[in-house]
């Protein structure tokens, strides 16, 4: 009883230190404390709140926060580094038509979370060309899985994400990616879910929207403790590049799983390689589909 107290206080003392600090709704560079309320720039114990205007970071500038809110119809373009150590919630919510451009020198660095990493909903759009890591590796067992209290990335209600460079998401309580209600992810780049070091305690992906991995795009799922991609209700999972599944931590579960109504489609192009999925490779029900023209291929370790 006396350490669930003490973890409670610890909670609420997070949580009463962190205060809102409010953009002012001009175009300026987040460094400019004349841009924010009261010219107090946010801490790392601070929660960021932007509702109008365009926040800059620019090279070379390090930003650290305990929480981003970007709503309204905002706009941040980053080109320095993000940096949220231990967000007391969420660590990033983009909303309500905002956008969160993360330029080609920028890196969005998320390492603990007690809820979700980063949320984006009601039409909101990041679109990575630098660095997105969600979560951190932890060495030593029995703690990891631990370091995102939810799901790493959520696209909700019509959210767009476009990876053109490099996402990172390591050692999630819940999914690691989950698209929902008509909401689209595309991959241009690299994509790295779990690792030697870290574990998935759900899906690596989980999508009920619509989710291409284009040409050039590159997808390695590790360590989940259920499948590697779910595809589920209608969703629809387009591959034209590569899945790697299992090829360094095994895919507890199976390594693509669609149900309901939802359609997996391997274009000629694409290729999957499957090397440890302990439950098989390939599971649908219902009226799902899962389509091969081009690769699915059996690899050893």
């Amino acid at each position: 009883m006396k350490l669930r107290a003490a973890i409670l206080l610890l909670f609420l003392s997070n949580s009463l230190l962190s205060k809102d600090i409010h953009w002012k709704g001009n175009t300026g560079n987040w460094t400019d404390a004349s841009q924010w309320e009261n010219n107090v720039i946010p801490t790392p114990n601070d929660n960021a709140i932007i509702t109008a205007g365009i926040v800059i970071i620019s090279k070379k500038q390090k930003v650290e926060v305990n929480q981003i809110q970007l709503l309204e119809g905002a706009k941040i373009e980053n080109n320095g580094h993000i940096l949220i150590t231990d967000a007391s919630r969420f660590a990033i919510k983009i909303d309500e038509f905002s956008i969160f451009k993360n330029l080609k020198k920028g890196i969005i660095e998320i390492k603990k979370a007690s809820e979700n990493g980063i949320q984006i909903s009601n039409r909101g759009m990041l679109l990575n060309s630098g660095k997105v890591l969600i979560g951190a590796p932890v060495f030593g067992t029995g703690k990891r899985g631990k370091q995102i209290g939810g799901d790493g990335l959520v696209l909700d209600n019509q959210a767009i994400f476009r990876n053109n460079k490099f996402l990172e998401v390591q050692n999630t309580l819940g999914k690691a990616i989950i698209i929902l209600n008509e909401s689209v992810f595309t991959n241009h780049k690299k994509i790295l879910l779990g690792g030697t070091n870290s574990l998935l305690q759900r899906h690596g992906v989980q999508n009920e929207g619509v989710f291409t991995n284009n040409k050039k795009g590159k997808i390695y799922i590790d360590g989940t403790y259920l499948d590697g991609i779910r595809n589920e209700n209608s969703g629809l999972f387009d591959n034209i590049g590569k899945i790697y599944l299992g090829k360094i931590k095994s895919v507890s579960s199976y390594g693509i799983y669609c149900a309901d109504n939802a359609d997996f489609r391997n274009q000629k192009q694409g290729k999957v390689y499957f090397y440890t999925t302990r439950n098989g490779q390939t599971k649908k029900s219902g009226a799902a589909k899962i389509t091969n023209e081009g690769k699915f291929k059996i690899k050893k370790k």
